[in-house]
């Protein structure tokens, strides 16, 4: 068997491509943003426990769809949120990609490593599943341990941030958006957590590969677009 016919590349490619698109449409929407703004409210005076969940978030993408670096997409959020809760933004910065990065390393249900992996070695896709929930346990330990401690570090004394004295930039302030999220956003981020629940319910029971993870992210990606104000985006994409 050669890799060539153990390893079909066009399902990959594909799934990348409705993964960003679906991504970049929950975006646009400004669910994510303005859950940021309120997550900087709610937890302003316990302002480390963001970086915890913040990792555990964005390790499901990585464990679940495999995202590594195109979480980059979502820094600006993180940035804006360290800053409104006074931390820096290599902290912002650590929080998105370490937990994305955290969940690929883990890849409980990673179908670029360990199912591409798996399926080439003949063995029962995402066997082995208890061995790697524990290693991403540990190392959501260790790397939320490192990046609070960092924090603290940079809190007490600004000038042991590794950009100190580094010109501001305004590109990732989003002064313009309000904490308050409408039905509509909130509907959006319940019908994005439910996709997720199927979706790793789909790949631990069901045998899902690439050809199901593409359908539900295409769906995924139609009923955000077609959130009141987003009809631009679909035409955009559209021609």
């Amino acid at each position: 068997l050669s890799l060539h016919d153990a390893l079909p590349i066009s399902p990959i490619l594909t799934f990348m491509l409705i993964i960003g698109g679906a991504f970049q449409i929950i975006t646009s929407t400004g669910a994510l943003t303005a859950l940021c703004k309120k997550l900087s409210k709610t937890f302003s005076k316990k302002k480390y426990f963001v970086i915890p969940v913040f990792l555990t978030i964005f390790s499901i993408f990585g464990f679940t769809m495999g995202m590594s670096s195109e979480v980059m997409i979502f820094v600006p959020i993180g940035i804006t949120l360290a800053m409104l809760l006074g931390l820096d933004k290599v902290t912002g910065t650590a929080m998105i990609a370490l937990g994305a990065a955290i969940g690929f390393t883990a890849g409980i249900l990673n179908p670029f490593n360990v199912g591409v992996a798996q399926d080439i070695a003949e063995l029962a896709l995402f066997s082995g599943m208890g061995y790697r929930i524990f290693i991403l346990i540990v190392l959501l330990a260790a790397t939320s341990a490192y990046i609070i401690c960092y924090a603290k570090k940079v809190a007490a004394n600004p000038e042991k941030s590794i950009i100190y004295g580094i010109k501001e930039e305004q590109e990732y302030i989003f002064d313009d958006v309000s904490d308050t999220m409408s039905k509509r956003q909130i509907g959006v981020l319940v019908v994005m957590v439910a996709c997720f629940g199927i979706l790793i319910y789909g790949l631990s029971k069901l045998g899902w590969y690439f050809e199901e993870m593409s359908a539900l992210f295409i769906f995924m990606g139609i009923v955000f677009g077609f959130v009141p104000g987003q009809y631009g985006i679909l035409y955009e994409a559209a021609y």
